[in-house]
């Protein structure tokens, strides 16, 4: 099946718009259905999003010469600008790394959020939105190194991006089944997310939990990214790796792609 990699350049709407698109699409962009199960699907995924046959064909063909970016409206003219994201923001954020230089971006919106001028502000923008423009200001991340732990165990958190990757699997969706006809099997997703940006690096559907399906997609992630320098699962076993002793969550990340036709 096919691979789903964001953009760092993407807002959280954009994001959520791709998620849901493609979790409807995939199986039709694809050659694991037949044609027969594929018009029927179609379907599916035109009351579900609630489009025209029309549509539909417009949104698969744009996908397949453009891209997975294709799958979310355009970006305005004065997208990358302080539209949403005000100079107020990148003024005390900027105040912040100057008394604590070690803090990360999550720890800079924890903090921001809590300011009582630009608060509210800080709740309608994302991390990746305040990285992007510190970065343009000339802030430099990486090789900061990490806050010395003050107890048996400390929260981690990436301090720049493919720092760390966090990995998980969860329940797919039900998908026609490839040799029963009239019958659904489900799918499970494996997907790699980078602990900073939040940016999904890679994540693709698979039949069983068999074979090493983590590793594989882990492969495909590193092809097109690069390397990380850490990895985490919530079971190590699975790439014979040291467990780290918090997780942060991540299968919210994955929410989009597993709803239901």
């Amino acid at each position: 099946m096919n691979e789903i990699s964001l953009p760092f350049n993407l807002n959280d709407r954009q994001i959520e718009e791709i998620q849901e698109k493609y979790a409807f699409l995939e199986p039709l962009l694809d050659d694991y259905l037949s044609s027969s199960e594929k018009r029927e699907y179609s379907e599916a995924v035109k009351q579900s999003l609630q489009i025209s046959d029309r549509t539909l064909r417009r949104y698969l063909q744009r996908f397949r010469e453009e891209g997975i970016c294709s799958l979310t409206r355009k970006q305005r003219s004065d997208a990358g600008g302080m539209r949403v994201f005000s100079p107020e923001i990148l003024t005390r954020a900027t105040e912040l790394l100057e008394q604590n230089n070690r803090r990360s971006i999550p720890m800079l919106m924890e903090l921001l959020q809590a300011d009582e001028l630009v608060g509210e502000q800080v709740k309608k923008i994302s991390a990746g939105t305040l990285y992007f423009h510190l970065k343009k200001t000339g802030h430099e991340f990486r090789g900061r190194g990490n806050v010395p732990p003050t107890g048996t165990y400390r929260r981690f958190e990436a301090d720049y991006p493919n720092q760390l990757w966090q990995g998980d699997a969860r329940h797919g969706i039900p998908l026609p089944h490839p040799t029963k006809p009239g019958k659904q099997k489900m799918t499970y997703l494996f997907g790699w997310e980078d602990d900073f940006s939040r940016k999904i690096m890679g994540g693709r559907y698979y039949w069983d939990e068999k074979l090493p399906r983590m590793e594989d997609v882990f492969r495909r992630s590193v092809l097109r990214w690069g390397l990380p320098i850490r990895l985490y699962l919530d079971y190590p076993e699975v790439l014979k790796m040291p467990k780290f002793p918090e997780k942060p969550h991540i299968e919210r990340q994955f929410q989009g792609f597993s709803k239901k036709t």
